[in-house]
C-alpha cells in the first residue's frame, strides 16, 4: 500500500520510524542551531555487484521521511539518531514527488 495522504504518511512513519534530529543546510560535521525533531524510517540496503574476476559489496544507509519535514535537506545536512547518538551526513537527497524524500546517508560518525 502506498500512503496517499499526509496523514497516511505520518501514521506509517510513527509505526515504523524513529524520532531523530535533523539539522538543515550544509553543516557537516556540526549540527545547526536550527536542528529540529523529525520522524524518519531507516533502512540499510545491501548491494552486491558480481563480476567475472571479483565482486564488490556494500551496505548503504538510507532513510525516508515526509518531504515537508525534510525541507532544507541538502548534501552535508545532518541526521542524528536520538536512541544511540549517531550522526549521519546526508550524501544525496531524492524527493520522489509523492510526499516522500529518500536520503542517502554517510556514516555514522
Amino acid at each position: 500500500m502506498i500512503p496517499e495522504t499526509d496523514d497516511d504518511r505520518l501514521n506509517l512513519i510513527l509505526d515504523f520510524g524513529e524520532e531523530c534530529t535533523f539539522s538543515p543546510g550544509n553543516v557537516w560535521p556540526n549540527r545547526s542551531s536550527g536542528a529540529a525533531p523529525v520522524w524518519i524510517i531507516f533502512d540499510a540496503e545491501y548491494l552486491e555487484i558480481v563480476g567475472e574476476r571479483q565482486s564488490v559489496n556494500s551496505t548503504n544507509t538510507f532513510c525516508a521521511g515526509r518531504t515537508k519535514d525534510l525541507a532544507g535537506a541538502v548534501r552535508g545536512s545532518v541526521i542524528n539518531r536520538l536512541w544511540n547518538g549517531q550522526d549521519f551526513k546526508i550524501a544525496n537527497v531524492e524527493p520522489d514527488g509523492t510526499g516522500w524524500t529518500i536520503l542517502e546517508l554517510e556514516g555514522p560518525r
